[in-house]
């Protein structure tokens, strides 16, 4: 069994180093639209939003993932233009790799009809790599006892690196009633191929993501259903996220004054292909503040040799309605 964990252990280290090529992921996408689909920000009946996300996803090493992210967004006065920015902050392994990166949004809407619109997005931002070698030893360093860290390792190691990035993306929004609605959209990030260089120069993947989600409405209920599917590709690596959530409301709002809205609770389950499994509750206090908690259940091999068997989500959104 050790020797399993030390080799899953080395593919863990290998991957950080060598292979995060991939963007990093939350489980709660949906409550993180800047980093599936710039064009989702600015949506609904709402003025602006903010909304800070953590993850803390366990694993079997002793500096597990833990990503965090801030983002903003906000109509202009027309309201058929919406701007926003994202920060987020990743840091994981025993070599505290760490990602920094911030992004600012421009989505342009356009109403088709009374039914359909649509909106067309573009996204820059900078990113900025890092790397702790001094918590990483190699074979090149045993001294013929022991691993000796003061002996040059030899690796062509970049300590720091960063580059300017550009992504685009487009929503389609059928609004089928009042209460009831569907929208779709793709995605493209790293559209300019920018250099990532950990050990040589590599080209980042273009990632492309298609997301579909909908609203509905139960007849004769207060109760909202909210499916919604995300599928990305970057390079060779695929994931598919599959689920829905209901959402119950809880206490009515007043006719003709605004002293008392109702909230609503928020449950779900979701899958993400070979992966996990998430369930999620949440409270959305009076249509202002919207609280999210959600564990991820390891399906994939990896439940093997985590010492816990998930990892933990926390979202917070704030809103400023019309």
């Amino acid at each position: 069994m050790e020797m399993f964990k030390r080799y899953f252990f080395i593919l863990f280290l290998v991957n950080t180093l060598n292979g995060r090529t991939q963007d990093v992921h939350f489980s709660q996408y949906y409550n993180i639209p800047q980093m599936i689909n710039p064009a989702l920000i600015g949506d609904g009946q709402m003025r602006s939003r903010l909304i800070l996300n953590f993850r803390n996803q366990s694993s079997f090493t002793p500096n597990p993932y833990k990503t965090l992210s801030f983002s903003g967004e906000t109509k202009l006065k027309n309201e058929s233009f919406s701007c926003g920015i994202i920060f987020l902050h990743d840091k994981s392994g025993v070599s505290d790799y760490s990602t920094n990166e911030f992004c600012a949004s421009g989505v342009n809407s356009i109403q088709l009809t009374k039914q359909h619109s649509i909106k067309f997005a573009f996204q820059g931002g900078w990113t900025q790599y890092a790397v702790d070698e001094n918590n990483l030893s190699w074979n090149s360093q045993f001294d013929g006892s022991k691993i000796n860290t003061s002996i040059p390792s030899g690796e062509p190691i970049r300590k720091g690196f960063g580059y300017f990035d550009l992504s685009t993306g487009m929503v389609w929004k059928y609004q089928m009633t009042n209460k009831n609605e569907i929208k779709t959209g793709i995605s493209a990030f790293h559209i300019t191929h920018p250099l990532y260089n950990v050990f040589t120069a590599k080209k980042l993947d273009i990632r492309w993501c298609i997301y579909n989600e909908a609203c509905i409405l139960i007849k004769n209920t207060n109760i909202r259903i909210l499916p919604s599917v995300l599928f990305m590709k970057q390079g060779s690596a695929n994931e598919v996220d599959i689920g829905t959530s209901a959402k119950c409301k809880i206490g009515v709002n007043k006719r003709y004054t605004p002293d008392k809205i109702a909230s609503y609770a928020y449950f779900g389950c979701y899958y993400r292909s070979n992966d996990a499994i998430m369930l999620l509750t949440g409270i959305s206090f009076q249509e202002q503040m919207i609280v999210s908690i959600s564990y991820d259940i390891t399906s994939s091999q990896l439940s093997k040799v985590q010492k816990d068997s998930g990892s933990i989500e926390f979202s917070v959104a704030y809103i400023i309605q019309n």
